[in-house]
């Protein structure tokens, strides 16, 4: 199982203080290196423009600072990037990095919801999916009823679509060369989205195993269980906004999480302070969306968890950053994890 983590660069993702833009930079630059020498094979980098610095312009950055790890968008959207922008853009990043390019994207969040813009549509989705997919494997698509042209694309990108409910893991399984799962990092239903991924793949007729599975989840080890927690308070919050009402959602939890919803603070987006951490401790939301979100405590604990996905074959489990001491969290969840 390939481990990864998410590493942000600015004032929204460093320190999550009034710390610079140019000051974080340094900081930045740090931690992609520590993240491949930490043994992370592959490196995501946010697209949500009003709270983090620009995406492709950093992936660029990450493509001559880093020399193995994949790299890939954690994730961007069809709303804010017509899909040729983001298939030439993945292109040169994939050229820059000798192929380490990975697509990932899905329906949009804080960055669509910043810009009082609606997430994608499943159809929306899906058409943004193919239009991608024949661009960077033919250099030429149809998107809204026009033809849009890229020749000088020369290699093809493999497509990770982020899923949180039934149909974006079944369209994954359809069209995508693999999967993001963010509905939980529990293995219950973490094997449940693989099934649902699977099984699409089937009646595409596709080979199943051609899909990759990604689990996402929020992380840290500590050697106390409760800092560990504390460490991703701000991105497990976000997690009330798109886990669907399944049935590992307690009745008594769902109008709590609805308010959640309606209150949920998206200037502040997965920061490590601020009102979204207040808001869903007010709720009583915060220990049930870190133990569904997250893998969060002491080395054993966190380790525990970790085989137990990769037991169910889990391609790549993914961390997404935001955690109060990114360093501290690139290294130490490197150190105990790699090679679970």
């Amino acid at each position: 199982m390939r481990l990864g983590i998410g590493v942000g660069w600015g004032p929204s993702a460093v320190t999550r203080t009034s710390e610079g833009l140019r000051d974080g930079l340094g900081t930045w630059i740090a931690n992609l290196r520590r993240a491949e020498e930490s043994g992370f094979d592959v490196i995501g980098l946010g697209d949500s423009q009003s709270v983090e610095p620009e995406l492709y312009t950093m992936m660029a950055v990450a493509a001559r600072e880093t020399s193995r790890a994949w790299l890939a968008p954690m994730v961007t959207n069809p709303v804010t990037r017509h899909p040729a922008i983001a298939a030439t853009a993945m292109a040169t990043v994939d050229a820059l990095s000798d192929g380490r390019a990975r697509f990932g994207f899905g329906r949009g969040n804080s960055a669509v919801r910043n810009l009082n813009e609606k997430p994608a549509t499943t159809q929306f989705l899906r058409d943004y999916l193919i239009a991608f997919r024949d661009l960077v494997h033919t250099g030429r698509a149809t998107w809204q009823g026009k033809e849009i042209i890229a020749e000088w694309i020369t290699s093809p990108i493999p497509i990770i679509l982020s899923a949180y409910g039934p149909r974006t893991m079944q369209m994954a399984g359809e069209l995508a060369d693999g999967v993001v799962l963010c509905d939980g990092a529990d293995p219950a239903i973490v094997e449940r989205g693989m099934k649902l991924v699977r099984n699409s793949a089937r009646a595409a007729g596709r080979n199943p195993e051609d899909i990759q599975i990604w689990v996402m989840t929020r992380a840290s080890i500590r050697d106390d269980h409760d800092e560990a927690v504390a460490d991703v308070a701000g991105n497990v919050a976000s997690g009330a906004l798109l886990i669907p009402f399944d049935e590992f959602v307690p009745e008594e939890l769902r109008p709590k999480i609805l308010e959640a919803r309606a209150r949920y603070d998206y200037s502040g987006h997965v920061l490590t302070v601020g009102r979204n951490i207040e808001l869903t401790k007010e709720l009583g939301l915060s220990q049930y969306l870190a133990d569904r979100l997250s893998i969060a405590g002491t080395p054993d604990e966190c380790r525990v968890k970790a085989r137990a996905l990769a037991d169910l074959g889990v391609d790549v489990l993914y961390f997404a950053g935001s955690v109060r001491d990114p360093a501290n969290a690139i290294e130490r969840l490197g150190a105990e994890l790699s090679g679970v």
